[in-house]
Formats: structure tokens, C-alpha cells, sequence
């Protein structure tokens, strides 16, 4: 509410400041930290909604001052996805080749893939994402959840192969290595999973 007292002041004004857009993605960011949809969105796809004061929709204020701004669609969807994974897909699809949010677009697209028990689409989509992005957190995520698909699929394997590139993208990330361990210790190697486990903790 804070911000949103904010953003009402700045949105007050009649021209746009440019320490406004960087205030705004700041915002975006803190929204995002605390997973909250209600203030990223409201909740749209919800038939009922019990709070009304949660319903801030920051991101709508957002828009109509910087409707150029990808990383805002691309903030959306990410919001919608954490609440209704499947109404985030087509947001996703719009965005994987903007040449600022595409790499991301794809990533998270593929999450939403593997959540929503698209796991054939979830691997090709985050096979492609990892050659689309430099960034070591975003590379991380593609392995881990093409991990996920994997082994939904029954390709133990092919999943182990994932996860150890997702650990050694990010060494001493908690979901990769536990995942990577349960992988391990199913397949006899115990001792090995152990001491991924202890190296992680």
C-alpha cells in the first residue's frame, strides 16, 4: 500500500518523469520478491474475490504510463503464472521473440509448460531457452525444470543429465542438487547423493 500511495503521486504528474520508469521497475521487483499477484494484477481469473483492498493491480497504473515497456508484459505474465500457470502460456508465447524479454519469455514459458503437465513441449521449449540466454539464473531454471519434465516423462537419465548441469550452472542451489539426490539415491548412488546434499547445506 505504501507504493501504491507512490505511485499515485507520480502518476499525478502530467509528464513522465525518467526516474519514474526506474522507480516502477523497482517496484515491479519488490512485487515479485514477495510473490504477491494481488498487487501485481488483482486477480482476474478469479470468479470470487474475498479482499478487495488486496486487489491493487499495480501493473495497470504501470502500463498506461509506459505501455512501450516489455519488462512489464513480461512482469504479468509472471504474476499470472504464479496464481493460473495455463492463462500464463499465451502471454509468454507473446513475448519469446522481443529481442529484450524473449530469453526470459521462453524460460518461464517452459515452466508453465512443465506445471501444467506440458512436459514433451516443456523440454523442446527449454532446450531452445538455454541457447537464448547468457544469464546464469535463467540457465539454471531452463536445466532445473527440464529436469522436472524429464522425469515426468520417465527418462530418469536424461533428467540426472539436467540437473547436473543445473548444479554445476548454480553450485549449492537447494532445488537442483535435492532433486539431482533423489535421482541418486533411487538409482543406488547413494553416497554420492549424499554428498551433494552435505556440500549443498
Amino acid at each position: 500500500r505504501i507504493l501504491e500511495w507512490a505511485c499515485a503521486r507520480l502518476r499525478a504528474r502530467a509528464t513522465v518523469h525518467p526516474a519514474e520508469r526506474w522507480w516502477h521497475l523497482a517496484a515491479i521487483a519488490v512485487g515479485h520478491r514477495s510473490e504477491d499477484f494481488q498487487f501485481l494484477v488483482g486477480s482476474p481469473f478469479e470468479s470470487v474475490v474475498l479482499n478487495q483492498q488486496d486487489e491493487i493491480a499495480h501493473l495497470l497504473h504501470v502500463e498506461d504510463r509506459f505501455p512501450e515497456e516489455m519488462r512489464i508484459q513480461l512482469a504479468k505474465a509472471i504474476a499470472i503464472e504464479w496464481r493460473w500457470p495455463q492463462d500464463a502460456i499465451p502471454a509468454f508465447l507473446g513475448l519469446v521473440d522481443h529481442p529484450d524479454v524473449g530469453g526470459e519469455a521462453r524460460v518461464r514459458l517452459g515452466i508453465s509448460q512443465t506445471r501444467t503437465g506440458r512436459h514433451a513441449d516443456a523440454v523442446t521449449t527449454l532446450k531452445r531457452a538455454e541457447l537464448e540466454t547468457r544469464e546464469p539464473h535463467l540457465v539454471y531454471l531452463a536445466r532445473l525444470f527440464r529436469g522436472r519434465a524429464l522425469e515426468a516423462l520417465k527418462r530418469p537419465k536424461d533428467a540426472e543429465v539436467a540437473y547436473r548441469s543445473a548444479v554445476a550452472t548454480m553450485p549449492g542451489a537447494q532445488a537442483a542438487a535435492t532433486a539431482l539426490a533423489g535421482l541418486l539415491s533411487a538409482d543406488g548412488k547413494r553416497l554420492e547423493a549424499q554428498q551433494l546434499i552435505g556440500r549443498t547445506l
